[in-house]
């Protein structure tokens, strides 16, 4: 199944899709749920507020607004938005395996390509290997699809 999509109602101009995450679509490959819900671990949670830190104290970002928040409790997934006089510039969701570690990440919004080619060129992401990358373009709004290796 596909991802639902709802426009956000608060942008300035262009309406950014958001995905909703409340069934399955796809992006718990390969894994089996144990329990009814998963969770990023600590060591997950840190790694994002590193990444969440490292983005907040890069000049080139000053006037950007970075939002770190539970994105879907029942999932453990967890997002990293970047805004900019109110409109969404990139939503980066974390998705756990069943350890609670990131097992992978969509980024939805600006520049998917540049992200892309960015992943690529080095196969990482954020410090983390990265064993695929592509953007996936079968829903309403297309997104990098990166699975990371075990870390």
């Amino acid at each position: 199944p596909r991802p639902d999509f709802r426009i956000r109602q608060d942008a300035i101009s262009t309406p950014f899709l958001y995905p909703i995450v409340n069934r399955s679509f796809g992006r718990l490959r390969n894994t089996k749920l144990i329990s009814m819900y998963n969770s990023l671990n600590n060591d997950s949670l840190q790694r994002i507020n590193n990444i969440v830190t490292g983005f907040r104290n890069y000049p080139a970002y000053a006037s950007y607004s970075i939002r770190s928040y539970t994105y879907d409790l029942r999932r453990g997934v967890h997002a990293l938005e970047i805004t900019r006089n109110g409109q969404t510039i990139n939503l980066w969701l974390f998705f756990p395996d069943i350890n609670g570690k990131i097992e992978s990440i969509a980024v939805y919004g600006s520049n998917l390509q540049g992200h892309l080619n960015a992943i690529l060129s080095s196969m990482t992401v954020f410090g983390m290997k990265v064993s695929s990358a592509e953007i996936d373009r079968s829903g309403v709004s297309e997104y990098v699809d990166i699975y990371l290796e075990d870390y």
